[in-house]
């Protein structure tokens, strides 16, 4: 729906009464979940949905209703995916109605593809087979490059994927420390895009905001200390790493899964050091942080999916494993 005049009528509006009601009763919408002209953001304009869904808080369908006699459905559609793709929205599942057409598309790797219809009800079942195929979404560019040396762009684009794939919680880091996980994703943020100082000093106090809780929660004694704008980025990395390695070389019993996200943190900051401000410069990816990272890995996959990462010297499996995801890899770099 475009921009509205005032308090002008819309011809839309019988439809979208039916849509809400329609969404609740047939599909377990609750009246919670439902927002009416909810704005967005499209190129340098802003436009209002008709009706979005959310579940769990997070955008879940964007909606486009049109009046009953509306004919044009491809470019109902493309309206509403527009809307679906717009920054801070990102939702999953796009529909397009005029009371009478009800067309559906999902988002799957980046790409719309049309489906029959949504889930009917949100079920535990519904919630897991979601999780799971975002999960393997988010974790498959980077199996496609475990243990490879990586160099020049291609360690941008790692770096980019890590990032990914730590920034919100998927089955692999659903029992992580929040704090940890929002460090980590920080971090990425910073060493993805080296030579941009500023947003990498702002980003650098957030990572050691959440190190700080964590610390303190923990129970460690020796405090990390705050960035200043006094020392270049790689400088505050070597700062960083020395407060988490008396983190990592303490005598606390600390929960495997926070132990070995210590661990790649620490590894990130050792990557992090061999930057220096002002250039776009990354260096390429060795076995330190390929092992810290296999190490979260193994475990999280063993624990969650039940599942383990072929041996490093089991060179037939690696291979295997590198093909099966070696197009994920390339979607996302083409997409970074």
């Amino acid at each position: 729906m475009c921009q509205t005049s005032g308090d002008q009528a819309q011809p839309e509006e019988p439809v979208r009464q039916w849509c809400a009601y329609e969404l609740m009763r047939a599909y377990g919408a609750a009246i919670t979940e439902l927002e009416f002209e909810h704005q967005v953001r499209v190129g340098s304009k802003t436009y209002r949905i008709d009706i979005l869904v959310s579940r769990n808080g997070s955008p879940w369908v964007v909606v486009e209703c049109k009046e009953p006699r509306h004919a044009k459905h491809d470019a109902g559609m493309k309206q509403a995916i527009s809307y679906a793709d717009a920054q801070g929205v990102k939702a999953e599942f796009a529909l397009y109605t005029n009371g009478d057409v009800w067309q559906v598309q999902r988002r799957v790797q980046d790409q719309w593809i049309p489906v029959a219809d949504l889930p009917t009800q949100l079920t535990e079942e519904t919630v897991l087979i979601t999780r799971l195929l975002t999960t393997i979404q988010e974790v498959s560019p980077l199996l496609g490059k475990l243990d490879e040396i990586i160099e020049d762009k291609d360690a941008q684009t790692f770096l980019s994927a890590m990032q990914v794939f730590f920034r919100g919680s998927n089955l692999l880091t659903e029992d992580a420390d929040r704090d940890l996980l929002f460090a980590t994703d920080n971090l990425l943020r910073v060493l993805s895009v080296a030579g941009e100082l500023p947003y990498q000093l702002g980003k650098l106090r957030t990572v050691q905001m959440y190190y700080e809780r964590y610390r303190v929660r923990a129970g460690f004694p020796l405090e990390i200390g705050p960035i200043t704008d006094r020392d270049p980025v790689y400088v505050e990395m070597i700062h960083l790493h020395a407060g988490l390695m008396n983190m990592v070389e303490g005598t606390h019993d600390l929960v495997v899964c926070d132990a070995l996200l210590l661990r790649v943190n620490t590894a990130l900051l050792e990557y992090g050091r061999n930057q220096r401000d002002g250039k776009a410069h990354f260096p390429r990816i060795g076995p330190s942080l390929h092992h810290a990272l296999r190490n979260f890995l193994h475990y999280a996959l063993s624990v969650h999916l039940n599942t383990v990462l072929p041996d490093t010297l089991d060179h037939t499996s690696i291979g295997d494993m590198h093909g099966c995801c070696h197009e994920a890899w390339e979607a996302h770099k083409r997409s970074s």
